[in-house]
């Protein structure tokens, strides 16, 4: 399993995981313009039905506290990352984690 395929659609990703092995998720968070706007990717790891390669999955949400001047950036990463886990992790009984070479 050399290469990682990365995709945008979660309807491609779900269609070519093998959700019958391990699919994890996770995120990281940047900072584009502190405090202010930061940029949140939401990936999930998984292996192609065929067994030849990885599949990742990205999301990106960028976050802009000026919209939301009574929460505090953590707060709304959190609310970010939450829908995000409901959306696209759960349907596919995804956990904490990544594949990696």
């Amino acid at each position: 399993m050399g290469l990682k395929e990365i995709v945008y659609d979660f309807n491609e990703f779900r269609k070519k995981v093998d959700t019958r092995r391990s699919v994890h998720h996770s995120a990281d968070v940047e900072q584009i313009v502190p405090p202010t706007v930061s940029k949140l990717v939401f990936k999930m790891f998984g292996v192609s039905k065929e067994g030849e390669h990885v599949l990742v999955f990205e999301c990106v949400r960028l976050i802009d506290r000026l919209q939301h001047p009574e929460k505090e950036v953590g707060e709304l990463v959190k609310e970010a990352l939450d829908e995000l886990e409901r959306r696209f992790a759960e349907p596919l009984g995804s956990t904490p984690g990544r594949w990696e070479e």
